[in-house]
């Protein structure tokens, strides 16, 4: 390995350990009951909120950049069994009517797309 190889290496590793710390800075989780957005918590503090409705409770947690459900009503509880911290992921519980999704924040005057 060249001395060079070894310079490369070392800012790889500083620029995904960088991308890392603050890849959820602008990152919330919205939350959406029968189609109709609930809620949007932010990634970037930890919280929680109970979210009821005709249909269920289900309880979501953001901690360390990671949204869960602790505690569901519904029978199955499998959207109990995993985390999501990245856009492309979600949770969804079919018997509450819920569905946790990371998305980006924006502000009201930020265009999203322009066709």
């Amino acid at each position: 390995m060249k001395k060079g190889d070894f310079f490369v290496i070392i800012i790889a590793v500083v620029l995904v350990i960088a991308w890392m710390l603050i890849s959820h800075e602008g990152s919330v989780a919205a939350i959406y009951v029968d189609g109709e957005l609930y809620k949007r918590i932010p990634l970037s503090e930890d919280s929680q909120v109970v979210v009821e409705s005709e249909y269920g409770t289900n309880t979501v947690v953001v901690k360390d950049g990671k949204v869960n459900v602790i505690n569901a009503s519904c029978d199955g509880k499998d959207c109990e069994s995993e985390s999501i911290s990245e856009t492309a992921h979600s949770i969804v519980c079919l018997p509450n009517r819920l569905c946790i999704m990371i998305e980006e924040s924006k502000t009201e005057n930020e265009t999203d797309v322009i066709v």
